[in-house]
């Protein structure tokens, strides 16, 4: 390999990368660098860990990348690009941002997978799956839980981000409304997607499915507070795949005693709930583990887009999925 290619560190353990690398991608990736697959991180001493990095030019990273060794990573004064085959990037310093080194992430290739639960939600808990499995235990005796169809009512999404617009993509044929809650997306990008905008009150008030999107932040902790949560329609579908401490748990938890509606929990705070926790015993909530973008399947469309963006860059040609720093702060 010519030394004008940049060298690639790839910190991806050996049980994630054949999951998130194709040997196809894996081809792509030697075509235009000199790669250097990193040993196990976590016991190195800090100056094995700065060698690690001596004259890396970029760093692939994916799940099980932790911990991460940020030290050494921003003592480097070589790297200029961190390409990352997963969502969350908020584990990677920030003083990297700052310092001028780019961070890209596969949000919008592994959101797909993660919109389809939101589907399969939505429909089971419309239709009350969890009632025709157990036919002998009802949602509530005091509040009958009527079954529903999707088609035609309204989905409210809390959060708009790549996950809420493949969703609301996966809804079109369903002739739903969409109300969408996200000061920081524009008009046109709601009404492309064929969303309408609506306060969070709206939302809850009107929506038969109401789906949480939003991360994690100091702005959104315990934003779905009590008060929007004894608002929700009776027989209405909860959905969150997003972060649980964007929702009041202890609210959550005492209206769903009430038996009103149902909710389909991928993340719950904290995260595992205890074993004790009143969730993991209520006939209306299904909790899923933060299983709802994970498959059997091998997720190579997150190594494709992350090695594709390495080439992009050190090709000079435009970026796809760039955080930029605005969007680091507001990511879980």
């Amino acid at each position: 390999m010519s030394q004008s290619n940049p060298n690639i560190l790839v910190l991806i353990p050996q049980h994630v990368y054949g999951q998130v690398i194709s040997p196809e991608t894996e081809k792509l990736l030697h075509s235009f660098a000199n790669v250097r697959r990193a040993e196990p991180w976590k016991d190195k001493s800090e100056d094995e860990l700065n060698e690690m990095f001596e004259g890396i030019d970029g760093v692939l990273t994916s799940w099980g990348v932790h911990p991460f060794p940020g030290k050494a990573f921003l003592a480097s004064d070589n790297v200029k690009i961190l390409s990352h085959a997963a969502g969350g990037v908020r584990w990677v310093p920030r003083e990297a941002l700052e310092k001028g080194i780019i961070i890209t992430n596969a949000s919008e290739a592994m959101s797909p997978r993660i919109s389809e639960m939101c589907l399969t939600y939505a429909l089971m808990g419309l239709h009350n799956v969890q009632e025709l499995l157990h036919l002998r235990e009802k949602i509530s005796d005091a509040q009958p839980f009527f079954r529903r169809r999707l088609i035609g009512k309204t989905v409210g999404m809390v959060g708009f981000g790549w996950i809420a617009r493949n969703f609301a993509k996966y809804l079109a044929p369903f002739d739903v409304k969409i109300l969408a809650y996200d000061p920081y997306v524009s008009d046109e990008i709601l009404a492309g997607h064929g969303a309408e905008r609506a306060d969070l009150e709206r939302i809850f008030r009107e929506s038969a499915v109401v789906s949480i999107h939003a991360g994690a932040t100091d702005e959104t902790r315990g934003m779905i507070d009590a008060k929007l949560l004894k608002s929700i329609q009776d027989s209405a579908v909860f959905i969150n795949t997003a972060r649980g401490p964007v929702v009041d748990h202890d609210a959550l938890t005492e209206e769903l005693r009430k038996g009103r509606f149902v909710a389909y929990l991928d993340v719950t705070d904290p995260e595992p709930l205890p074993a004790d926790h009143p969730l993991n015993f209520m006939p209306n909530v299904m909790l899923s583990g933060h299983k709802a973008g994970s498959t059997d399947e091998p997720v190579i469309e997150v190594g494709d887009a992350a090695v594709g963006e390495l080439k992009r860059y050190f090709s000079g040609e435009p970026l796809k999925y760039e955080v930029k720093m605005e969007w680091y702060d507001r990511m879980t």
